[in-house]
């Protein structure tokens, strides 16, 4: 890329900051990237300039986060700027296109509401911004049955061929999201990155200890982390506690994460929580350190998903030394690797006959405490930032 004195401007959208899933991999990535990309600029080099799209409630995290780039490279070299569309709406695509800097050498998308109509013009050649789009999963490209599901699915199908003219980078969390990629929209064009690059996993989690965990319930516990989408499974899971819930003695069922506020939630799952009484823990949102202590103190950790663009749930509760029974899905096979008891995600009876099998069976336990723990230690997010 050619520079002038003007310097070179990278240009982000990371409204999703305090998001799960995406917020973990934008919380764990941008520090480092942003401190990588500054540090391998020649001291001859005009300066890098970032412009962040952001919402009002993220500032304080993000100004905290990036205090160390800030410092190093001047107040100058950050910006930030709070759209009022939502993502992913109609309202986006007018607004964004008019708020950007004009001058983006580098637009980079962690999801993929890119903004069609926005082509940016560099100071430093007459070339267009190059877009660089992070691609989690494509699940939002399967997704029918309702009206809203079926907004989101058109949205999709609209704005996937975009990103694969316009795209100078695809960058993939997974092989499985790779392969999807290139079953649905075939190989990379000519001069197009398109590679995989896998997420980490927070050296936090390889100390947590239970300890914030016992507010949540007083018994021995199986925990799920994650929202209640349908593609969760969480529906399949609960069926399959209160199939199972003589054969597993005391342990309840907790479920951490956002409950309320999803307008994909699925909507059966209040009804199947009450079946199970006070054995089925509803935690809402935690904090970090909540996250850290359940993930620490639970007997087993349940990831039933039916589809997934990495799994990233599974690998802290392996790092923290708590075994793992997970879907049998390509995308969590390739993350979970041996490490794991797997089951049919379709099939109660088998989720069931899973949390049975390692919860009263302590050799399997420890087996895949220890598997578990090896193959979380090969995730880190340095490597993540060095590759992005």
């Amino acid at each position: 890329m050619q520079t002038s004195a003007a310097g070179v401007r990278l240009t982000a959208d990371i409204r999703f900051y305090r998001a799960s899933g995406i917020g973990t991999y934008l919380r764990n990535l941008l520090p480092g990237l942003l401190a990588a990309l500054a540090n391998s600029r020649p001291a001859s080099a005009p300066p890098l300039r970032v412009t962040l799209l952001i919402t009002e409630d993220d500032r304080p995290a993000i100004v905290d986060a990036l205090a160390d780039f800030t410092a190093a490279n001047g107040p100058d070299a950050l910006e930030l700027i709070v759209p009022q569309s939502r993502p992913l709406s109609l309202s986006e695509q007018r607004e964004l296109p008019q708020l950007l800097p004009t001058d983006t050498d580098v637009l980079w998308i962690p999801h993929l509401n890119i903004p069609v109509r926005f082509r940016g013009r560099s100071r430093n050649s007459a070339a267009p911004a190059q877009l660089v789009v992070t691609l989690h999963d494509l699940e939002m490209r399967h997704l029918r049955g309702g009206w809203r599901k079926l907004a989101v699915y058109l949205y999709a199908r609209l704005i996937f061929p975009v990103i694969r003219r316009r795209a100078r980078a695809l960058l993939c969390d997974s092989a499985f999201t790779h392969s999807e990629w290139l079953r649905f929209y075939g190989p990379a064009r000519p001069a197009q990155i398109l590679t995989t690059i896998p997420l980490g996993v927070e050296p936090a989690f390889f100390h947590a200890k239970r300890g914030a965990a016992d507010r949540f319930t007083p018994r021995p516990y199986l925990l799920y982390v994650g929202n209640v989408k349908p593609h969760k499974n969480l529906r399949r899971l609960i069926e399959a506690f209160l199939l199972a819930q003589d054969r597993l003695g005391d342990l309840d069922l907790v479920i951490a994460g956002k409950m309320d506020g999803l307008r994909s939630a699925d909507r059966q799952i209040p009804a199947l929580v009450e079946r199970g009484g006070d054995r089925i823990r509803l935690t809402g949102r935690v904090s970090q350190a909540e996250l850290e202590a359940l993930y620490a103190g639970a007997e087993l950790f349940v990831f039933p998903s039916l589809y997934e663009g990495f799994g990233l749930p599974p690998i802290e509760a392996m790092a923290a030394s708590t075994p793992v029974a997970a879907a049998n899905i390509p995308v969590v096979r390739e993350a979970c690797q041996s490490a794991a008891e797997y089951f049919n995600p379709r099939d109660p009876a088998d989720i069931g006959r899973a949390l049975v099998a390692v919860t009263t069976n302590p050799d399997r336990s420890r087996e895949l405490r220890e598997a578990g723990r090896k193959r979380a230690a090969e995730m880190n997010w340095q490597r993540c930032i060095d590759e992005t």
